[in-house]
């Protein structure tokens, strides 16, 4: 791979996008929706434009699917800006690699695992975690009420050939104790920044999708832990299960310390005695990288340890 592939293929893949835009007068995120689909082989180019036509048949041919996918996010952050979506709803890799080297700790003895995304919004946080737990096979499963959110997610899965299932959310409250794993970006549900009450009542909504003696592990703002409500919510949850820990993610790894969020690990255990651990990470650096991973390791050690 010669260094500028990847920014000559999001060049090719942008401007693909703007010429089906101008061909077809749509939204630039319908535009990328539409040539993802030519580029992952599930639908044909019927574009009268040559040079369109041209760029998406090199695209096919690409077979660095992680590349495409990777290009795929960062052209939703474009369109997001021109429809006026939060731009937070993308979570950045580094955060994904650290939730799902958690989950995977967390799960050591399972090799299948059902895992239902609290708030897909556009499915990039559920993808590319998913993404860090290669030696499991997942059944992955999301709601959203967005429309165009829940079209560029399934956009997203079918470009990385991964199994994915979007279901309405009503389906999903009738599935008890069906997952193995519930996990989410549990901030902007409704494309605004949801307050601390409504993440902490969207999390007591669809506990009981978990199985008994299951993990949920939610990425949540740093707002809604730092709440008066946060508390009477860590008293309440107990009833169906236990806080066990709260990773706060350094500030360098988000574009503000505004935008700042935690890791939030429970266990559908009800009346558990442990007290909450709290791993507070430093700055992630490419000299301290070994030592985050160790307190990290240190942190699924002592939640596992009885599991063992």
């Amino acid at each position: 791979m010669y260094p500028n592939k990847m920014a000559v293929l999001e060049e090719m893949f942008d401007e693909a996008c703007l010429l089906i835009q101008d061909e077809e007068e749509v939204s630039y995120l319908t535009a990328l929706v539409l040539a993802t689909m030519i580029i992952a082989g599930k639908a044909k180019s019927h574009f009268h434009n040559s040079r369109l036509n041209d760029i998406l048949e090199l695209l096919t041919l690409e077979e660095d699917l992680e590349m495409l996918t990777t290009i795929y996010i960062k052209l939703m952050s474009k369109g997001f800006k021109e429809v006026n979506y939060p731009i937070d709803i993308l979570i950045p890799e580094g955060v994904c690699y650290l939730v799902g080297y958690i989950i995977n700790g967390l799960h050591f003895n399972k090799y299948y695992i059902q895992a239902l995304d609290l708030n897909l919004k556009a499915g990039n946080f559920l993808y590319s975690t998913s993404h860090f737990l290669e030696h499991k096979e997942l059944q992955l499963v999301g709601f959203e009420d967005n429309e165009v959110l829940g079209k560029l997610a399934e956009t997203l899965f079918t470009l990385g050939s991964k199994e994915f299932f979007i279901k309405p959310k009503e389906e999903v409250l009738l599935e008890q104790e069906r997952y193995d794993l519930l996990l989410g970006n549990l901030d902007y549900l409704n494309l605004v920044k949801s307050s601390p009450n409504e993440v902490i009542d969207h999390i007591e909504k669809y506990i009981d999708c978990l199985k008994e003696d299951h993990y949920f592990v939610f990425l949540i703002d740093n707002t809604v832990v730092f709440s008066e409500s946060f508390p009477k919510f860590y008293d309440k949850i107990l009833k169906t299960s236990t806080l066990r820990a709260l990773v706060v993610l350094p500030e360098n790894l988000f574009l503000s310390s505004e935008r700042q969020k935690s890791i939030l690990i429970g266990k559908k255990t009800p009346n558990m005695t442990e007290n909450l651990l709290v791993v507070n990470l430093p700055n992630i650096k490419d000299d301290n990288l070994d030592k985050v991973i160790e307190n990290i390791n240190e942190l699924i050690y002592e939640l596992t340890e009885e599991e063992k």
